[in-house]
């Protein structure tokens, strides 16, 4: 069960998230172009608060990544990321920061963010899986860039996922017939540790990039556990 819905601020009224298809098939640089030119101000506007709350320090490690995007972002995800910043006409690096939203709010001067996910199983026998995904600010320009979208091979879902345009991994996925996924953050250690770790092999501890992973890959909901329990995150 994936959240679908946004909350307009103060009108109580829910209005559905946008729903796209990404075609696994396309190279891998055109496969979020129509997101990202439908939501090219929403996601300048992203970057540009996210900017303010980062140390200035993270935004010279990100330009470094941006720099030579391929040696510390492994495919798909860096020609994905090259064509969100190229449809949106929006800086590789911001597009990169974009990417590490997680990572690197995950810090002890962050923005509050009191993540929860709630499995429940009414009496019926359907399981439902719940979450929210809590930022203490910047909330508006987050609710103007998520989406849903679908990810498709052959013409089929292959996975879904509930997420902030302009990132390309996944912290709510659902597999159909498989399993959910939702990230909830702990913290642990100093963030500039964890980031320059975390990037050391290719970004295999970037949390969503591992998510999507494993919605991608063939595998069964004890593997998925397993996977997802003993990869290294920065966050």
């Amino acid at each position: 069960f994936l959240l679908g819905t946004l909350q307009v601020a103060f009108s109580g009224t829910p209005v559905p998230a946008k729903r796209y298809t990404v075609n696994l098939d396309l190279p891998a640089q055109d496969r979020f172009h129509d997101v990202a030119v439908d939501y090219a101000d929403d996601l300048k506007a992203f970057v540009k608060d996210l900017q303010q709350i980062v140390p200035p320090e993270v935004i010279d490690v990100v330009d470094v990544i941006a720099a030579s995007v391929d040696k510390h972002i492994r495919a798909p995800y860096a020609s994905e990321m090259v064509g969100v910043s190229l449809a949106a006409g929006v800086p590789l690096g911001d597009v990169v920061l974009a990417n590490l939203l997680y990572e690197i709010t995950a810090f002890s001067h962050s923005p509050s963010k009191v993540c929860t996910s709630i499995v429940a199983e009414v009496v019926n026998g359907t399981i439902y899986h719940g979450r929210n995904l809590d930022y203490g600010t910047f909330t508006g320009v987050l609710r103007n860039v998520t989406a849903i979208v679908d990810y498709q091979q052959g013409g089929e879902t292959v996975y879904t996922g509930t997420t902030f345009v302009g990132m390309v991994g996944l912290l709510t996925g659902q597999k159909p017939y498989g399993y959910t996924i939702t990230l909830d953050e702990r913290d642990q250690g100093d963030w500039w540790m964890n980031l320059i770790e975390g990037l050391a092999d290719g970004t295999d501890g970037v949390a969503s990039l591992m998510i999507r992973d494993t919605l991608a890959g063939n595998y069964t909901f004890e593997a998925a556990v397993d996977k997802l329990a003993y990869t290294a995150l920065i966050a």
